[in-house]
């Protein structure tokens, strides 16, 4: 019941974040037969360009191609928007109890505050997976409709990916969220921005390289995977460290936790 209630409860943001993130990857991926027959020339152009390629994490990327062109745009799409959905639908199911006075109703019921924690979690889980196979059908769709190979592995390993960076944001995001007493929704996207941005400048400085170790967007460079075909495994282990540990010590501080009502 708390689970089809959580679910219910966060349906209007998942489809709102979901439909207009999922209109502007079809649109994007339109665009491809526009500007199929100058690509190969403005690809020369970009490849001139090694900084903002690199900062973007798209070096490697050949836009003349139906996955370098998702790479290019589409992706930037999945990552800031995917990125900032997952951080603020963390950081939000939690404190919405008390921002919204309910929690004197769900915690005089006879259900334990473990049961609550790790309810809200798991349909955080399943919004955040749904979000992926969407986008992914829209993509393939997409991809149908301008009569363009398809590139099923790549795609595959590259939402895998997605799948785990948005898992790690909100998982970290809904630890944390433990430890505060508002849903700042303001700071939830400005948090995603923020470590996008960090993950940004270290593609274009060795000097700031160690940013990479508290950005977890390194996890899904497009650049990266559709070139090397193989996903980032060194950080997906490392980031999933972090969000099973953030995960815990929310859950032990939420135990005990008093919540105002």
């Amino acid at each position: 019941m708390l689970l089809k209630h959580e679910l219910k409860q966060q349906l209007g943001g998942f489809l709102l974040w979901t439909g207009v993130i999922g209109v502007l990857i079809f649109s994007f991926m339109l665009m491809f037969t526009l500007f199929e027959g100058e690509l190969e020339g403005f690809t020369e152009i970009l490849d001139s360009m090694d900084v903002i390629l690199d900062m973007f994490g798209m070096a490697n990327l050949d836009i003349s191609t139906i996955e370098g062109w998702f790479g290019a745009d589409a992706s930037l799409l999945l990552l800031i928007g995917g990125g900032m959905y997952a951080t603020q639908l963390g950081m939000r199911v939690l404190l919405k109890e008390e921002a919204e006075k309910t929690a004197d109703f769900l915690l005089t019921n006879p259900i334990a505050r473990t049961r609550v924690y790790i309810t809200k979690y798991y349909a955080n889980v399943i919004y955040v997976v749904i979000f992926n196979v969407i986008s992914f059908v829209v993509t393939w769709i997409s991809i149908i409709v301008i009569e363009e190979p398809f590139p099923a592995f790549l795609m595959i390993l590259y939402f895998i990916s997605n799948i785990v960076l948005m898992l790690v944001l909100m998982t970290i995001a809904y630890g944390a969220s433990a430890f505060l007493r508002k849903a700042p929704n303001g700071i939830a996207f400005g948090l995603a921005i923020a470590l996008y941005v960090m993950n940004s400048v270290t593609n274009v400085s060795e000097e700031l390289n160690f940013l990479k170790y508290i950005s977890p967007f390194v996890i899904n460079e497009s650049g990266v995977i559709f070139s090397e075909e193989t996903l980032q495994f060194g950080f997906i282990g490392y980031y999933s460290a972090i969000a099973v540990l953030v995960f815990f010590t929310g859950y032990m501080y939420y135990k005990k936790k008093d919540i105002y009502t």
